[in-house]
């Protein structure tokens, strides 16, 4: 399949960057360190706490390389999975603050979370089913198999850390 793609890059590059103590753009102390509080204004609407295209702990490793990736392919999923997401949406569209607001779908953690009981299928999730729902329900995949190839490819090095 060529270059190897770990989910590691979606789910935790939220995760991925380190710091002090940090606030929102308008000074309110972030929820844990990493979420954006939801009682905070517009103002925050565009802050990122984490954001590892601006993280200067971040070298050219490999796995950093993937961990920019992966914040690219959530926060611009229609450029950087073309095929996959034909109704133009990206991943930050419901996830806000690129998955990192709090009682907005935050990602922070997620993977901690799976597997779990889905009872519109009624059985147990994986992250990868989960990725592939979003694809399919919210992006308007229509590609199923290749989408679930993709995600596949994407949790490979995720499984191996």
């Amino acid at each position: 399949m060529g270059r190897r793609f770990p989910a590691i890059v979606l789910v935790l590059a939220a995760t991925a960057c380190g710091g002090g103590r940090k606030t929102t753009s308008n000074g309110v102390p972030l929820l844990a360190g990493a979420l954006v509080p939801a009682s905070t204004t517009m103002v925050t609407a565009w802050d990122i706490p984490q954001d590892p295209l601006k993280d200067s702990s971040l070298d050219d490793s490999r796995l950093s390389k993937d961990i920019k990736w992966g914040y690219k392919l959530f926060t611009d999923t229609p450029h950087e999975a073309r095929q996959y997401s034909p109704g133009k949406m990206s991943c930050s569209n419901c996830h806000l603050n690129a998955g990192q607001r709090e009682r907005s779908l935050p990602l922070v953690a997620v993977a901690g979370m799976f597997p779990e009981y889905n009872r519109r299928s009624g059985r147990l999730y994986t992250l990868g089913d989960r990725i592939v729902d979003c694809f399919v329900r919210s992006e308007n995949g229509t590609e199923h198999v290749q989408i679930e190839l993709f995600v596949e490819v994407l949790l490979g090095d995720l499984r191996q850390r």
